[in-house]
């Protein structure tokens, strides 16, 4: 199987982190099936691999999906040794991995009560931003209180917010306008590629806590454009989005969150909820937040540019937190 990873990888140009989850992947299998040669593979041997990996989740308390995407790895491979007449037939074929040791993570939204406790920080009361160790490096500064304010207000991915450099901000006609794009040169992607390109309106609540200065000092009259949030280190698998998350994640503890399913993710699927019951339809809802979308209405609004961002406003400006009174505390250096 490992002759096939290095067709796979041969075929075309995969992102450093897909490379080494399907590393991993590969690995998994090599312990677990005892590398067979795959001109010798039939489809009894397959099922045996699917079985011992369910089990392996199982016994190693990982969720079904977990291994599941492992096994998908393994199909992909087997795909290439099936095109290069290395395997007969494609053994793996609808095999799937139902059950695990554990039951799966998802993410549940952030409630507006909540919000209320995990902005009562310092952090977000004073502007005291993170300082003095390792994993307040991760928070990258202003970033530390911007970022999970803009997820707050527009349903952003993590990695989204964190790669934005100034000239990702504009004025529109009715304020500000944030685009999320990709540029390989700078290192931004977008996880549903041109689909989840998109302009979003900023909500009037960003502007009051200082959004617009913030962006200003950062600019600078007639400076060359740069990353929005500087000190936020990009090394690491996930990039930006990934170190942020981590500090992230420790910040949550400390205001009282234990809990796996509410992470910095959570507050895309809080923008989606919130704004289903204040009556804005999925496809207004995907425009936003950069979704595939669910239905042909999609395609109206599909990677929105900045003049037709206003068209959004009136959206954006529904959203709201009860119970949240957020204090300006920035200052414009």
């Amino acid at each position: 199987m490992r002759d096939a990873f290095e067709a796979w990888k041969a075929s075309a140009r995969r992102p450093e982190k897909t490379v080494k989850a399907f590393a991993y992947h590969l690995a998994t299998f090599e312990s677990l099936a005892g590398d067979p040669v795959l001109s010798s593979m039939r489809r009894a041997d397959a099922v045996r691999y699917r079985d011992t990996l369910q089990q392996w989740a199982v016994d190693g308390k990982k969720t079904a999906r977990t291994a599941d995407n492992m096994l998908t790895s393994i199909k992909a491979l087997a795909n290439i040794a099936r095109d290069r007449e290395w395997i007969e037939g494609h053994p793996f074929e609808r095999l799937a991995v139902t059950k695990g040791g554990k039951d799966s993570e998802g993410r549940e939204p952030w409630t507006p009560e909540e919000l209320v406790r995990l902005f009562d920080a310092p952090l977000f009361t004073r502007y005291e931003l993170p300082d003095g160790d390792s994993m307040a490096t991760k928070a990258g500064r202003d970033a530390a209180y911007w970022v999970p304010l803009i997820a707050a207000y527009t349903g952003a991915r993590p990695s989204e917010m964190c790669q934005l450099w100034t000239d990702d901000i504009g004025e529109g006609a009715g304020g500000l306008v944030i685009e999320f794009r990709e540029n390989s040169a700078r290192g931004q992607k977008l996880k549903g590629g041109k689909v989840s390109w998109r302009a979003v309106p900023v909500h009037p609540e960003l502007e009051r806590l200082g959004l617009r200065d913030y962006w200003q000092a950062m600019s600078g009259k007639g400076a060359a454009a740069g990353p929005l949030f500087p000190a936020v280190p990009k090394d690491g698998d996930n990039g930006a989005g990934g170190q942020f998350g981590q500090w992230f994640g420790e910040f949550k503890r400390a205001q009282g969150f234990g809990s796996v399913t509410k992470t910095l993710h959570s507050f895309r699927h809080t923008v989606e909820t919130e704004l289903g019951f204040a009556g804005i339809t999925d496809t207004l809802v995907d425009a936003l937040t950069g979704h595939a979308g669910r239905g042909i209405g999609r395609k109206v609004y599909a990677a929105t540019i900045r003049r037709d961002a206003e068209r959004l406003r009136p959206v954006v400006a529904s959203l709201s937190y009860p119970g949240l009174r957020l204090a300006r505390v920035y200052g414009r250096p």
